[in-house]
């Protein structure tokens, strides 16, 4: 299902089906996709030819009327019975990667991996690894690159490859890694890698995001993630660590058995961020409240992006039919804090929040503003440069803003504090050198009423925000 993001929200453009069925099993077709410029990859590890799940990649290009699809691989030398071709795709260096976590050795699922590079127009096969060991088995259940390097995960432990004049071989294994139902393992391409492992301890199948660093030879672990908010579930666990997905410096790491209040499987994802004082957990995302249901599973697959984070729940309820499935997404704020604001008559500051899409050509922002008195009118704010005026007319707060400060809008603060609203990028005041296109950098701060506090109004904490 192929969705677009407009300025009416994400709108369905594409629906893809398998172009033919064959006996036996499943496909499992869209259990892996990949897209490569105007390549789309669809996986379906379990396609029969006839008889066996030996799996397939099914290739699609992008045209004038939508993907369509150009190329069928199902076939490649050393094929073997259910080898699972597609179960997890990757693009390293140009060339398309494919796991192939049941390839077998004679009885053995084994595992492994098959590569293919673009010659012409036409994905043409150009190598095949196998694992042979007696250890081995479904090597590949998650696959990552760090530069030359290659992680593959499996049932007891993870095994890396090292790529030396277009030969792949074995440098490393870890010990027991992660957890034989875990495969979600991502790298950021400068010597680090993550692990989902969700039975790390400090508790019943409590999981944690294991994180490794690249000394120079092998990989050394330097620390674990958890939720700070865990809530047991019986001896159930949270199944922190099920999928993972790392941009930058921010990881949203998918909880598919979480629990929101200890009374059943919601699930959600937790967001990290990278900092100065290292990984700290910045949001909690779970089904929204109106939507919650035993068994939703949300976070059994995850995806990150700047502006919105993706959470899968593939066993989610719609209009009474159990297990069809969803995709929740939600905006994530972006910015940079200018000033902190001043504790207001609820002895707290008022935060400010932009979220949307840093992209100019979005459209549209929503600035939130929370912990503002009960009802309490804000006037939302904007300028070209960063400053500061202490207590400007007897305010409690300080102005984050230098020179000419235009007004968006005035908005109400609901009993709870939260206050918002929604600006059109294209209509921003030319005042201060609107409308928004990319490059340009402006300041948000609101001024709120605050007739409890020292003074009769405050401001808010101040955000800067650089449009690309």
């Amino acid at each position: 299902m192929i969705y677009q993001r407009g300025s009416a929200g994400w709108e369905l453009r594409q629906e893809l089906t398998p172009p033919r069925t064959w006996a036996g099993y499943p496909w499992l077709y869209g259990s892996s996709i990949l897209t490569l410029d105007d390549y789309l990859f669809v996986g379906a590890p379990l396609l029969s030819s006839p008889n066996f799940a030996d799996g397939g990649i099914l290739i699609y290009r992008r045209g004038p009327q939508g993907y369509e699809l150009i190329q069928f691989i199902f076939d490649f030398p050393g094929r073997t019975a259910s080898a699972n071709l597609g179960f997890d795709l990757h693009i390293h260096d140009g060339d398309l990667y494919s796991a192939t976590p049941a390839h077998r050795y004679g009885s053995r699922q084994t595992g492994g991996f098959v590569s293919f590079e673009l010659v012409g127009t036409q994905w043409t096969h150009k190598e095949t690894f196998q694992f042979t060991g007696a250890n081995d088995y479904r090597v590949g259940r998650g696959m990552a690159f760090d530069q030359n390097r290659m992680i593959l995960n499996h049932g007891q432990e993870a095994v890396v490859l090292e790529e030396v004049n277009g030969t792949w071989s074995e440098i490393q294994r870890f010990g027991r890694a992660v957890d034989h139902t875990s495969r979600a393992v991502v790298t950021d391409d400068q010597g680090m890698v993550i692990f989902g492992d969700l039975s790390d301890g400090f508790g019943p199948s409590r999981g944690a995001a294991r994180i490794f660093h690249w000394d120079g030879s092998q990989y050394l672990w330097s620390e674990s993630l958890q939720a700070n908010d865990f809530v047991p579930l019986g001896t159930v666990g949270d199944r922190f660590g099920a999928s993972l997905s790392l941009v930058g410096d921010r990881l949203l790491i998918g909880a598919s058995l979480a629990s929101i209040n200890g009374t059943q499987e919601d699930g959600g994802a937790y967001l990290f961020e990278n900092g100065v004082n290292g990984w700290q957990q910045l949001i909690h995302f779970h089904p929204p409240a109106n939507t919650v249901q035993a068994a939703t599973h949300a976070g059994i697959d995850v995806a990150l992006e700047e502006g919105v984070a993706i959470v899968g729940a593939y066993t989610f309820n719609v209009a009474g039919v159990p297990g069809v499935g969803a995709t929740f997404v939600y905006e994530l704020p972006f910015g940079a804090p200018v000033c902190s604001g001043v504790p207001n008559s609820q002895g707290v500051p008022g935060l400010l929040s932009v979220y949307g899409y840093i992209y100019a050509s979005a459209g549209s922002l929503r600035l939130e503003c929370e912990q503002l008195p009960p009802n309490s009118f804000a006037i939302l704010l904007a300028g070209s440069t960063p400053g500061f005026v202490g207590s400007p007319g007897n305010s409690s707060g300080n102005l984050c803003i230098s020179g000419t400060a235009a007004r968006l809008g005035t908005t109400q603060a609901l009993p709870s504090g939260h206050a918002e609203m929604v600006i059109q990028t294209a209509t921003f005041p030319t005042s201060i050198g609107g409308p928004i296109d990319p490059g340009d950098t402006f300041v948000f701060q609101a001024w709120y009423r605050d007739i409890g506090g020292a003074g009769a109004s405050n401001f808010t904490e101040a955000k800067t925000v650089t449009f690309r």
